[in-house]
């Protein structure tokens, strides 16, 4: 774009005051307001759906995991990557090249002898690799590449920053309608504190850095950052809050994101008691195959925490978090899990704590199917 000054002026887009300096790097993006409202930027450009594909891939073991961050190669190269675990131990992962020492919401997952499986999402980098290690716990590992998402948008810029997070759901503006975002969270304060996502307009509260919609960021950004996902409305907003931990620090980060999540049911799924069977039951959706962003309400009874996995998966799934298919449920509040459905539309459910306690099941949106 060019411009025909009269009596001075630039000659350029980049020469005016309220845009970038340089078109270096933005190859393919758009300019667009930013989200202070006061200049204008390069963002993401049109986006397509990308759709996950699903699979049961080997990727690792069975063996012992590294005591110390080590490389890991998904196998399908630059994708987000949904793995599952079977061991007895708690793992954890993150984006190669990140300097923080524990890694906390999407990357972390916890399993036992009595129910082995739990499920991380995490994003790797052009070569398809992520980095892992041991968190607690002992004994051999096997982990399997469930499912991706190819080649997802990497914006990984920060998008909100302050002194003091909300301890009451306030609006994030991501400036990316209809997503899956991935989110990276990291605080200075020296304490721990879970910092929590939900659907924009949601008025119910929650109460866990469980599941994939929260975190817990403990003494500095080096040490105990956290990332989460959740679903953007239509002009790009989400809510998030600190859980009652004030003058807290925030930086948040855009890392990545599934675009295009046309699909947004919020179909009530299930209102009743909890399965707190070591059966497993069906939660059939009108749904074919793909994921879903579940949200559960607990409505009455003790708290709980149920476990989701895949239909017919061979082993039950920890239902004691953390892991993005651990549904963490204080009384009164809510939280979200990403969960598999087969060609079906079907996941599982089970092995609930709290016998007797009521819940809702809503899907929220739904990726692929």
């Amino acid at each position: 774009m060019g411009f025909q000054p009269v009596g001075g002026g630039v000659m350029e887009f980049i020469g005016l005051d309220d845009t970038p300096a340089s078109y270096a790097a933005q190859g393919r993006k758009t300019a667009r307001v930013n989200l202070a409202e006061d200049a204008i930027e390069f963002g993401p450009g049109f986006d397509t759906p990308i759709n996950p594909t699903i699979e049961s891939t080997l990727i690792y073991g069975p063996a012992a995991p590294p005591g110390a961050w080590t490389d890991l190669d998904v196998g399908v190269g630059h994708c987000l990557a949904y793995i599952r675990m079977s061991g007895d131990c708690t793992l954890q992962f993150r984006r190669k090249g990140e300097v923080f020492d524990w890694e906390q919401g999407c990357g972390r997952m916890r399993a036992v002898v009595a129910e082995p499986y739990a499920y991380v999402v995490v994003l790797t980098d052009s070569a398809g690799l992520v980095q892992w290690k041991l968190a607690a716990g002992a004994g051999n590992v096997t982990l399997w590449r469930i499912a991706y998402w190819p080649e997802p948008p990497v914006p990984d810029i920060e998008i909100a920053t302050g002194i003091n997070a909300p301890i009451v759901f306030t609006q994030l503006n991501t400036g990316i309608p209809n997503a899956l975002v991935l989110l990276h969270f990291s605080s200075g304060v020296a304490i721990p504190k879970n910092f929590m996502v939900q659907e924009y307009g949601e008025t119910n509260d929650m109460d866990t850095a469980s599941g994939i919609a929260g975190c817990t960021c403990g003494a500095t950004p080096a040490t105990y950052d956290g990332h989460v996902m959740m679903l953007t409305d239509s002009l790009g907003r989400l809510q998030w809050k600190v859980w009652f931990t004030p003058n807290v620090d925030y930086i948040i980060r855009l890392v990545a994101y599934i675009p295009c999540i046309v699909n947004q049911p919020k179909l009530l799924l299930y209102s009743g008691v909890n399965n707190s069977s070591a059966t497993y039951q069906d939660i059939p959706t009108p749904f074919g195959r793909g994921f879903m962003l579940l949200k559960g309400l607990h409505t009455g009874g003790a708290a709980t925490a149920v476990a989701f996995r895949e239909n017919g998966a061979a082993q039950g799934a920890y239902h004691g978090g953390p892991g993005v298919t651990c549904l963490e449920l204080g009384a009164g509040f809510l939280s979200y899990v990403l969960v598999p459905l087969d060609t079906y539309g079907v996941a599982e459910w089970g092995d609930a704590s709290g016998v007797g306690t009521t819940v809702d099941l809503t899907a929220v949106a739904i990726s692929g199917g």
